[in-house]
């Protein structure tokens, strides 16, 4: 039998991207937690992860992984590790939040033996797996065309900032490493008694508010982005106290909810063109929490989620430079790019600036130019959007 290894996903991605958000703004009082983890292999070219369940518990910060694997290689022992505790080079953080509690492993339905190892971290590793102190360990035994069952239960800590936004989602890009694509998904995150308008951003796409809990759902797809649920109760349920410490209307509290309900009401009196309505208003005016409520509300297919260019923002400053933005609806994107470009007496196309879609610079006055929006959504289509502007004379 060969023995090759396995690690169940580190979360440092994402983990990364959240910290470096809060960090920049709320720098004194982040504490940085853990996130829900799914599995993914080191050069295992064999085995195909035909199906993930995950079932992620918002409230008492629990989650269940399912994962159904299949070996079209030879027999094989493979051993599997998740991540226990990762290693905080920022010392930001409480150690209890870097850990991962009460993992347990079953195959088949029945419970296995984990091991808890330690591991030295490679501070300048750009491998996630480097990030973590300890990890727990399991061996799975797979025959050729065996198809098995891996399952996995922990408890977390969510990350959450000093405004008492709470960061959760499910790491699922390092699902790509295993052969092929990911024949299906589906993670669940169980709402509890959290009302749907909490949560403030989602990312990608194919969320579905189904009862007290948020779905997403894919099927046949090699993921380059992770999910991100972002959400805040004590905006909510302790307005008056939220208000006093951090400032804000009472009216934008109010009208977030008056919206949710609304729809609600236009659900049961199946006000489909009014609900449509809204899904759009909702779009053009960024609030992407509500219009994917809405659109829960609505029969299969009558809108359709996208990522989209709106305008193109041009505004000369008073230091004599110019602003330049990109207005992007829908579905947050992966990444966008602006480009300003023109073309000199030579005939030569010249690149005058190249940057994310809102940035500051100069453009030289009675200068044609174009300004070019690329944006590539959270399906990896990039969508374009070009404008010409003749910079005035000064």
């Amino acid at each position: 039998m060969k023995l090759s290894k396995c690690l169940i996903t580190a979360v440092t991605l994402l983990i990364v991207l959240l910290c470096l958000t809060c960090r920049n703004v709320y720098a004194d009082d982040t504490c940085l937690g853990r996130m829900p983890d799914g599995v993914f292999p080191i050069g295992e070219d064999d085995i195909r992860m035909e199906e993930e369940t995950v079932v992620v518990d918002l409230k008492n910060n629990t989650a269940q992984c399912e994962f159904h694997f299949y070996n079209s290689g030879k027999h094989k022992t493979i051993l599997m590790g998740f991540p226990s505790v990762l290693t905080d080079d920022n010392d930001i953080s409480q150690p209890v939040n870097l850990e991962v509690h009460n993992f347990k492993a079953y195959i088949g339905g029945k419970k296995i033996a984990v091991k808890k190892e330690k591991n030295t971290p490679k501070k300048d590793s750009d491998k996630p797996y480097d990030k973590f102190s300890q990890w727990y360990t399991f061996k799975v035994n797979i025959k050729p065309g065996q198809r098995i069952i891996v399952k996995n239960t922990y408890s977390f800590n969510p990350t959450y900032d000093s405004i008492s936004n709470i960061f959760s989602g499910y790491v699922i890009r390092t699902g790509a490493a295993w052969k092929g694509t990911i024949g299906k998904a589906k993670v669940t995150f169980k709402l509890g008694d959290m009302q749907p308008y909490y949560i403030t951003d989602l990312y990608p796409g194919n969320y579905k508010f189904v009862g007290n809990e948020l779905v997403w759902e894919n099927s046949n797809f090699e993921p380059t982005y992770d999910l991100s649920v972002i959400y805040n109760e004590s905006r909510f349920k302790n307005s008056k106290k939220y208000l006093d410490n951090y400032g804000g209307d009472i009216e934008d509290i109010n009208k977030i909810v008056k919206q949710f309900k609304e729809a609600d009401q236009l659900a049961k009196q199946k006000n489909n063109k009014e609900l449509i309505k809204r899904y759009n208003e909702a779009i053009a005016a960024h609030q992407n929490v509500l219009a994917v409520y809405i659109k829960s509300k609505l029969p299969d297919g009558l809108v359709k989620e996208k990522t989209s260019i709106g305008d193109i923002h041009i505004e000369k400053r008073e230091d004599g430079d110019f602003y330049i933005g990109c207005d992007i609806l829908g579905i947050p994107e992966q990444q966008s790019k602006i480009t300003v470009t023109h073309i000199d007496k030579n005939g030569k196309k010249i690149v005058d600036a190249e940057s994310s879609n809102y940035f500051i610079c100069h453009l030289e006055a009675s200068v044609n130019y174009e300004i070019l929006c690329q944006v590539t959504d959270w399906k990896g289509k990039i969508i374009e959007k070009s404008t010409k502007y003749f910079a005035p004379p000064s």
